[in-house]
């Protein structure tokens, strides 16, 4: 039979006691490590190849050529009646207002260009009107009731080469202009709408640029401010004629991959194979417990639950044995077996009885009236066998079995020895001391 006497035995079925619950936990969550450890290989490996073996691409623009169109407006007005505060011959240069009674003509210029790294054949025109009309102020100008334009300015030059400029110049006469709006509206009687007079700038540049036929054309419209007495130039100011152009050409490159494919990837791989792995080399070592493996582990954790119930005693034979003379002869003792040490402590509460632990059959018994509840822990050998070879210490030392029983009989033995014997080796089982 087991025994567990002294500290280091009972240091040993601890041991196999934790070693079994370890197989227990490994066989319940073994599937879902599994499952766990093929997908982080699976991930891994996808962020992997996506990082490493096909990186991800995206499009980009890329500048294949850069080249501007440039211009500048400036405009001056020379004092035609000497006054107080201007002297006459002043010239007033991009002033703010301009004052109708001694400054009725406004000059101006407009000087145009481009810039290019390479250039071949290239012709610039600056082309100057005046226009003004007559529109509808509530909807933004859209309706148009009438409307007059002259040429101010006309230039085209060829073989313009980069950073030269090519120059317009232009007069306009602004009391001129008000009589001309003042002589139309006397002829159509009616002043419908509101009156506008814009100076209309187009700049043309056709040519070889940057290795390409270029040909383009920028409008610009610079209103005149006119309100009888005084008019003003709305200039939009500089850079407010500089037009840029750059064509650009879409490529695809790799994508640049982020540290959760880069780093995070190759991560996920290895944990995933490494727990693979581990949970192989596991399943060799920790089998999967057997029936009566975990019959006796639930018989160790019952133990531990209600060791404070148990007593430890050593019963004669007869108050567990009842062979079937004590039934013939009317006798009302019976023994009934109990399956778990849980049922048989539930038992001994019922009856208010206490759960007896006998030392010499190794069984627990609860005595009520006539009966006696008997429970027979389970034998463990799968655990036990190793050290009992002289192996690993797995649990406690199985000892000689002659350490508890009656000498083996020889021939001149009597028959009651031989009965007593037979009745002792009968009701021998492993013993779980506590």
């Amino acid at each position: 039979m087991y025994r567990s006497d002294t500290d280091g035995e009972r240091r040993d079925e601890e041991h196999a006691k934790r070693r079994l619950q370890l197989r227990v936990l490994f066989a319940e969550y073994r599937t879902a490590l599994v499952i766990t450890c093929v997908v982080l290989v699976v991930f891994g490996g996808w962020l992997s190849y996506g990082a490493y073996a096909a990186p991800p691409e995206e499009t980009d623009q890329r500048l294949e050529s850069s080249w501007s169109a440039t211009g500048a407006l400036a405009h001056e007005a020379m004092v035609s009646d000497a006054t107080a505060v201007y002297p006459n011959g002043t010239v007033l240069e991009n002033e703010p207002l301009y004052y109708t009674a001694v400054t009725p003509e406004l000059d101006g210029e407009f000087v145009g260009g481009y810039e290019a790294e390479t250039a071949r054949n290239v012709a610039l025109g600056v082309s100057i009107d005046l226009a003004y009309r007559a529109v509808e102020p509530d909807d933004g100008g859209d309706t148009v009731y009438w409307s007059q334009r002259e040429n101010l300015a006309s230039v085209s030059e060829k073989d313009v080469e980069p950073h030269e400029d090519v120059t317009a110049d232009f007069t306009v006469d602004v009391t001129e202009v008000a009589a001309t709006i003042d002589e139309i509206e006397a002829d159509l009687e009616a002043s419908p709408g509101a009156t506008e007079i814009h100076i209309e700038i187009e700049r043309t540049v056709e040519g070889e640029i940057e290795g390409d036929h270029r040909s383009v054309a920028d409008e610009y419209q610079v209103p005149i401010e006119y309100d009888g007495s005084t008019y003003r130039i709305d200039d939009a100011g500089t850079d407010a004629y500089d037009e840029s152009y750059d064509e650009s050409k879409t490529v695809t490159v790799p994508a640049t991959a982020g540290p959760l494919h880069t780093v995070g990837g190759p991560l996920l791989l290895v944990l995933g194979l490494a727990g693979t792995v581990g949970l192989a080399v596991g399943s060799r070592r920790l089998s999967e417990p057997t029936s009566t493996e975990l019959e006796w582990l639930a018989y160790r954790n019952d133990r531990e639950q209600f060791d404070e119930l148990l007593t430890p005693v050593r019963l004669p034979a007869s108050k567990l044995e009842f062979d079937e003379d004590d039934v013939l002869d009317g006798g009302t003792s019976e023994r009934v077996p109990v399956e778990t040490l849980a049922d048989l402590a539930g038992v001994g509460i019922d009856v208010g009885a206490p759960v007896l632990f006998d030392r010499r059959t190794e069984r627990y018994v609860v005595r009520h009236e006539e009966a006696a509840y008997v429970y027979e822990p389970p034998a463990l050998e799968s655990v036990f066998e190793p050290t009992a070879r002289g192996g690993s210490n797995d649990g406690p030392a199985r000892v000689d079995e002659s350490d508890d029983r009656s000498t083996e009989p020889t021939d001149e033995t009597t028959t009651d020895d031989s009965s007593e014997r037979d009745e002792r080796t009968e009701t021998n089982s492993p013993v779980e001391d506590r």
